[in-house]
């Protein structure tokens, strides 16, 4: 056999086995991140489920930027518990919004069960988009980067104050989100990203103290959260 050939095909067997593995290793990542986020679960004291088809109607999430009116919602690696005496939720979510194109990423959720909040969403700005319901901020550098948007203009410059501002832009150099939020729920969105299980722990040490910073200068209510 012509070396040429022998070399032809000791590149096609390595080929074939770099694609065999690969295979191997991607049809076990599943079961490897349901194993780690379990665990985690139990180390903080969350319940934990696999899978939550029914996650929207279970936590009553407003309808805010995290595609909660899409088809096929789903969350994955659902865990629920208690921080800072909020209730807490975190999980990947999956969401169709749209012909071949699917949302996805890792979301934490905090609810309030004295404290309500008008709806609002706050992403990073976009240099092209022309936006409706644009909240100024007292905060010029803070307001050149990012999109504040609400009906409730008073409010929302009194929740997002110079602390609550400085608490997401520390948090937000080591972790780009999105935050919304509705009523008595708050939700800091990775979106198109899921954070490796090792990351969700820090994830919501990160914007914990931002949701308890955004509730204690909320409205107060009677009603208790669902």
């Amino acid at each position: 056999m012509a070396p040429g050939m022998i070399a032809s095909l000791v590149f096609f067997a390595l080929l074939l086995g770099f694609i065999i593995l690969t295979w191997i290793v991607g049809a076990g990542a599943p079961q490897r991140r349901t194993r780690a986020l379990e665990a985690l679960a139990a180390e903080m004291g969350f319940s934990f489920v696999e899978d939550k088809p029914n996650y929207v109607a279970d936590l009553q999430l407003p309808g805010a930027r995290l595609d909660w009116h899409g088809v096929n919602r789903t969350a994955r690696y659902f865990m629920e518990g208690t921080v800072a005496g909020m209730r807490t939720a975190m999980f990947d979510y999956f969401c169709d919004a749209g012909p071949r194109f699917v949302t996805f990423g890792t979301v934490a959720v905090f609810a309030s069960t004295q404290r309500r909040v008008p709806a609002f969403e706050l992403n990073r700005k976009l240099l092209l988009n022309t936006y409706s319901d644009l909240v100024e901020l007292s905060a010029p550098e803070f307001s050149k980067h990012f999109a504040l948007i609400g009906a409730d203009h008073n409010w929302l410059r009194r929740m997002f104050d110079r602390q609550v501002i400085d608490l997401i832009i520390s948090a937000y150099a080591r972790q780009k989100f999105q935050i919304s939020g509705g009523g008595p729920w708050l939700a800091f969105t990775i979106p198109q990203a899921r954070l490796k299980p090792k990351k969700w722990r820090g994830f919501l040490q990160d914007v914990s103290p931002i949701a308890s910073a955004i509730f204690e200068r909320a409205r107060a209510e009677h009603t208790a959260a669902a």
